[in-house]
C-alpha cells in the first residue's frame, strides 16, 4: 500500500489524528528526526480512516439488548 515501514505507518497515523496535518509533520520530525510530507500524512490517515469505516460497516457491532439472564463481563 505505502512504501513505509509498519512502525512509521503507525506513527504517521497516530500523529495525524492528534493534531492538524500542519502540526503532525512537526511532531514526527521532532521525535523521529524524519521529515514527512504533509500529503503523505493525509494519504496514510485517510486510508486508515476508510479501512476503519469498512471494518465498522461489516463488523455487525449493533448488539441486541441484554436480558436479565445474560451475563455482562
Amino acid at each position: 500500500m505505502f512504501s513505509i515501514s509498519p512502525l512509521m505507518h503507525e506513527l504517521i497515523t497516530y500523529a495525524g489524528h492528534l493534531e492538524s496535518y500542519s502540526k503532525s509533520d512537526e511532531i514526527l520530525e521532532k521525535f523521529t528526526h524524519i521529515k514527512v510530507n504533509l500529503s503523505q500524512i493525509y494519504r496514510v490517515t485517510d486510508r486508515v480512516g476508510e479501512s476503519m469505516e469498512e471494518e465498522d460497516r461489516y463488523a455487525g457491532r449493533i448488539l441486541p439488548p441484554l436480558s436479565k439472564e445474560d451475563v455482562l463481563y
